[in-house]
């Protein structure tokens, strides 16, 4: 109200007083509500006003995995599907929105060996890229959820106590005898069922990423999934392993 005294302080206490802006890092500026400057150039948000161009797309396109980088995610496979999609659809749609269908017919396209399990990929991350794109181009059609549902992933199966000693005797049996091949399969196998380390993330240890003389023993889990680090302790059965390792390691002049 106008009458109303803390009104009239507040107004007075603004006058002059520019708006604050919130803070966009130089290397994020794709992320801010305004977008990036170069959104302006033959791109519209409102609908109709604007034709879809392959440059725009593809632009589009680094936004949108920068913004998943930005979060974590990994998207070189991403990438290159995309990619191949974009290509896709600026042969058969040059101009106008991207329909439903050419998204789909896109899927199916695939000659991959496990191709149900290929197209169910192919439509879930086409349909990312379009939800994202959407926000610029509103007559863009974005396939149903389920109009093609990925295969079932198999029942995992349980590796027993007397599963894994098997597993480690074969992998001991590596040839030539001798090598550090034999011994480098059961540590990591033994490691993996210590842990529960990812595969991914025991090969990718490194020497100093192994804290033996800590107290517990340590791993060092650098930026796996989400980018994220992490610390695991280790078993002192584990770590003993781990030592005999290092020291045939050193003795084969691996470094």
């Amino acid at each position: 109200y106008s009458g109303d005294t803390n009104d009239l302080r507040r107004r007075q206490f603004q006058r002059g007083r520019r708006h604050l802006r919130s803070q966009v890092d130089r290397h994020h500026r794709h992320l801010r509500k305004a977008r990036h400057h170069k959104f302006g150039i033959g791109c519209s948000a409102v609908a109709g006003r604007s034709e879809m161009k392959l440059e725009d797309l593809h632009h589009l396109l680094n936004c949108y995995l920068a913004t998943r980088e930005a979060i974590g995610l990994k998207d070189r496979r991403h990438r290159k599907l995309l990619e191949d999609f974009l290509q896709h659809a600026a042969k058969k749609q040059p101009a106008g929105p991207i329909p439903a269908q050419l998204v789909v017919d896109w899927a199916y396209s695939t000659a991959h060996s496990e191709a149900f399990a290929s197209q169910a990929l192919r439509l879930s991350t086409a349909r990312g890229f379009l939800t994202y794109l959407k926000t610029v181009f509103p007559e863009t059609e974005i396939p149903p959820v389920r109009y093609l549902k990925g295969r079932r992933r198999r029942r995992p199966y349980l590796f027993s106590r007397d599963d894994i000693l098997r597993l480690l005797d074969c992998a001991g049996d590596q040839r030539p005898r001798g090598s550090l091949r034999a011994l480098t399969y059961p540590t990591i196998i033994g490691l993996l069922a210590s842990t529960g380390l990812r595969a991914s993330e025991a090969v990718k240890l490194r020497v100093g990423d192994v804290q033996l003389d800590h107290d517990p023993p340590l791993l060092h889990i650098f930026e796996t999934k989400f980018l994220k680090s992490r610390w695991v302790p280790l078993h002192p059965s584990t770590a003993d392993v781990l030592r005999h390792y290092k020291e045939r390691r050193s003795e084969k002049g691996a470094v």
